[in-house]
């Protein structure tokens, strides 16, 4: 996210602990997952807890070794249009970093999403 003011938040490695639910398209529920919805426009608690369901890292590096995990998360709670990470942050709530599809007014215009493959995994 090189339009993103916090240096830690312009690389950001999400890494599963737990599997994804299974995917259901819109908000996020108790039992399934929309993941494009949640990154992009719904970042949300329902199986997606940080240090439960995930770590979030500023580096590939710190991801591998599982060092330096950031220890702030905050989620949407309503019908908010905020997407990842919301004010999640390394050490502390950082304002305004998130992207959205819908919303404008924060700084993460320029982002990518990165999935990495398992090795073996297979493709449908």
């Amino acid at each position: 996210c090189p339009s993103c003011t916090s240096e830690p938040h312009r690389n950001i490695v999400y890494q599963r602990l737990t599997p994804f639910p299974d995917f259901q398209a819109g908000v996020s529920t108790d039992t399934t997952m929309d993941v494009p919805e949640l990154f992009m426009n719904k970042w949300r608690a329902n199986n997606n807890v940080m240090h439960v369901d995930y770590e979030l890292y500023s580096s590939v590096t710190d991801a591998l070794s599982k060092q330096n995990e950031w220890l702030v998360s905050d989620y949407n709670n309503n019908n908010d249009n905020y997407g990842f990470p919301r004010n999640s942050g390394p050490t502390a709530h950082t304002w305004n970093q998130w992207n959205s599809y819908k919303w404008g007014g924060a700084y993460a215009n320029h982002h990518g999403f990165y999935v990495e493959v398992p090795s073996g995994a297979t493709t449908a």
